[in-house]
């Protein structure tokens, strides 16, 4: 059943007033009416579903509303979700509370307009409900002020939507140039480890032998460790047992992933980011692991013509997300506020909070670290652009794809920070990888979950050791 025969049934069982609007039309029939496009989040509070009714780009406070309401509230459990419901990302719902049996809680703004109008479909078209109709599907205790809606800033300027953020948020709102300028005069930024920089004068160095190698990643017990971790781990699936960091290059792993995975831990060593939440050391590092994996499954998939080097490959994927861990050690107030809405906004993309909560995003954040420490460009490429389209790529952008096609697919299973989960048929193209081929082999990526997910807990430790 599509969305638009469920609401329609829903609506009518309630005796709710309502048009359907096909999306060329909708502006065209607001003409007279102020309308508003709303959406429905679905969260839970201790004892039940509850279905949040807001404008849909508004940014939710969940602690400004458990504060209302003295109950606290969490992510609606998936299960829920995926017995009554076709689960689209992002999670944006139309007027179907009933469906869920769920409480209805509905922000104070939506009471500022004529029309409310909700998508449906993904965006096909859209359900019009008149404010003193949508009044009925709320409880007269159901109306609360707790979220932030940009509309009612579009005709300020820059600088009084940043004031108005920060008094919402608690924590300063900052432009780009405003973020710079702070990190320069009360910041330092973090200085990469002796290690690194070892690494990646052996990186440059094309005389370099393995022996040079193994005795740098010697050097740092944890690194070595993990390193012979990994090689022996089931995912590379070698037989005899690796006791030192030269039998992991030489018998298991190689001299270029060797050398691009131990300067992508050597380089994450020291961060002091927070464990917990959606973008804490778990997730980061699991997102990291997962999307390096992924990529050296897709490169595999290439043509041996158009391959980069695996180990750039799996380096620009461990590293992708780096910008976290700068936000995490320079403002920690921040990430805190963000790990703790993003929870609450599953409405929202990833990159669409950050723009709330700081004012500069995360790829932004990561390819300044990165540049200030010379790190190669298609680095710095896939921290600054992995969120964005091909047009938007530079020349040489085989890395970038691969980060753009991975993360787009771990989506699909619920990890990482993508905005969409359906891979675009132009990066595909770009690769030269058939679609039948991807997804056999994703097959076998998938059995490989449970031995990625203990090597990431292994990084964990080993980054908060």
């Amino acid at each position: 059943m599509s969305e638009k025969e469920l609401v329609t049934q829903l609506l009518k069982k309630q005796n709710i007033a309502f048009s359907m609007c096909e999306p060329e039309n909708l502006m065209a029939s607001a003409s007279t009416n102020l309308m508003l496009l709303a959406t429905g989040v679905l969260i839970q509070d201790d004892y039940a579903p509850v279905m949040l009714y807001v404008p849909a780009d508004a940014l939710i406070d969940i602690e400004r509303l458990s504060a209302a309401t003295k109950k606290s509230y969490s992510p609606i459990a998936t299960s829920i979700v995926e017995a009554k419901y076709v689960r689209t990302f992002p999670q944006k719902f139309p007027p179907v509370a009933e469906l869920f049996q769920a409480k209805v809680i509905a922000d104070e703004s939506l009471k500022r307009c004529d029309d409310l109008c909700f998508a449906l479909d993904n965006g096909s078209c859209f359900v019009r409900i008149p404010k003193d109709e949508f009044t009925q599907l709320v409880p007269e205790d159901g109306w609360y002020d707790f979220v932030f809606n940009p509309l009612e800033y579009a005709a300020r300027s820059t600088e009084q939507k940043n004031e108005a953020l920060t008094s919402f948020l608690g924590v300063t709102h900052y432009t780009e140039t405003s973020l710079k300028e702070d990190i320069e005069q009360t910041h330092e930024l973090p200085v990469m480890s002796q290690t690194a920089r070892e690494i990646l004068r052996i990186q440059s160095d094309p005389g370099a032998e393995i022996e040079d190698l193994a005795k740098v990643v010697e050097q740092s017990p944890t690194l070595a460790a993990q390193v012979i971790k990994w090689a022996n781990s089931p995912y590379y699936g070698y037989p005899g047992g690796v006791k030192s960091v030269g039998d992991a290059i030489i018998k298991v792993l190689g001299f270029d992933l060797v050398l691009n995975l131990a300067l992508g831990l050597a380089l994450g060593d020291k961060f002091k980011t927070p464990i917990d939440g959606p973008i804490g050391l778990n997730n980061f590092w699991k997102h990291a692991l997962y999307t390096a994996a992924l990529q050296e499954r897709l490169v595999k998939l290439m043509p041996a013509k158009c391959r980069p080097k695996m180990g750039i490959a799996y380096l620009t994927g461990l590293l992708h997300n780096f910008g976290y861990l700068l936000l995490g050690e320079l403002y920690p107030a921040h990430f805190d506020k963000l790990n703790t809405l993003l929870e609450a906004n599953p409405h929202l993309t990833q990159v669409h909070m950050e723009d709330y909560v700081l004012g500069v995003r995360h790829t932004e954040l990561g390819a300044w670290l990165l540049e200030a420490w010379s790190m190669p460009d298609e680095v710095i490429d896939c921290n600054r652009y992995h969120h964005h389209g091909l047009e938007h790529y530079p020349e040489e952008a085989t890395c970038l794809v691969l980060v753009n096609t991975a993360i787009t697919i771990l989506r699909q299973y619920e990890i990482g920070d993508a905005s969409t989960n359906v891979i675009p048929e132009e990066n595909l193209k770009y690769l030269k990888i058939s679609r039948d081929k991807l997804e056999e082999s994703l097959t076998e990526f998938e059995e490989e979950f449970e031995c990625l997910q203990e090597i990431a807990q292994q990084l964990v430790k080993a980054a908060t050791a």
